[in-house]
């Protein structure tokens, strides 16, 4: 009787650790429900119907219990992560880069690399050339996320 005990909380841990903490996967969910479902039937089958019983209906109250204190007390917050990015990307590129500003690709614009302008890294973009590393560019287009520059020697003099 004992093993049965064992086997269906343990089948009761594996379905609210799939309830709470890993829901979506449905493999541990369905372990846990399997492991319970054997644990009762096995009772059942040694024990007889009465016991058997009294077995379904402690397995069930025990796994209403458990997820009732699980939700309640919100034991997933103990696991969250609740930190929160404060992080921009790109922010202002307008203000400290202006159209006509030089500098020189880091990495391979391929045709969206690196950029050194104005003795600061910049992520870029070309108008779809590549551009080998170690290339002087200049800025023809800046939006607040986006730098598209030109190698200086395709610059058209009109």
């Amino acid at each position: 009787m004992t093993l049965l005990i064992i086997l269906a909380l343990a089948g009761i841990l594996l379905i609210i650790v799939e309830i709470i903490f890993i829901p979506g996967t449905t493999i541990v969910g369905f372990m846990g429900g399997a492991m319970s479902a054997y644990a009762v039937l096995k009772a059942y089958v040694q024990f007889g119907s009465d016991t058997g019983h009294v077995f379904l209906m402690s397995t069930i109250v025990s796994m209403g219990l458990v997820l009732f204190l699980c939700l309640h007390y919100q034991v997933w917050n103990k696991f969250a992560n609740t930190t929160t990015s404060e992080g921009k990307a790109f922010e202002n590129l307008d203000l400290e880069v202006t159209i006509g500003d030089k500098g020189i690709s880091l990495s391979d614009l391929r045709p969206i690399g690196k950029a050194e302008i104005n003795n600061k890294t910049y992520e870029v973009q070309t108008l779809g050339e590549y551009c080998p590393h170690s290339t002087a560019l200049v800025v023809v287009e800046v939006t607040h996320h986006k730098i598209i520059v030109q190698p200086i020697t395709q610059i058209l003099i009109v």
